[in-house]
């Protein structure tokens, strides 16, 4: 929701702003990242000659890699919208109605 819409109804921190930012931008981040780590692997999508096959990770991940980042996913992804929802809901019983502007 855009900021000029949730602010007349509750007070946004500088924090919630900068946690917000984040959000945005962790998956283009993410990708970067993963890019960067298999650089090789990006160079073969442009050659003519490549073959991809989809196939089990040899050796496989380990259990604690794969447990950490879906713990980190749901923290940093899925946390925040029940914080948001407890947030709103006291501030939209808060909540005047708008008056409409003279000149839009």
């Amino acid at each position: 929701m855009p900021i000029s819409v949730t602010r007349p109804s509750r007070v946004i921190t500088h924090i919630e702003q900068m946690v917000h930012s984040g959000q945005k931008t962790a998956p283009l981040t993410g990708l970067a990242i993963v890019c960067l780590a298999h650089r090789n692997a990006i160079v073969a999508l442009f050659d003519t000659d490549a073959h991809f096959v989809l196939a089990p990770r040899d050796p496989p991940m380990p259990v604690a890699t794969v447990a950490a980042v879906l713990v980190s996913c749901a923290l940093l992804g899925v946390a925040p919208c029940p914080m948001e929802l407890a947030a709103r809901i006291p501030a939209s019983r808060k909540r005047t109605p708008m008056r409409a502007s003279a000149g839009r």
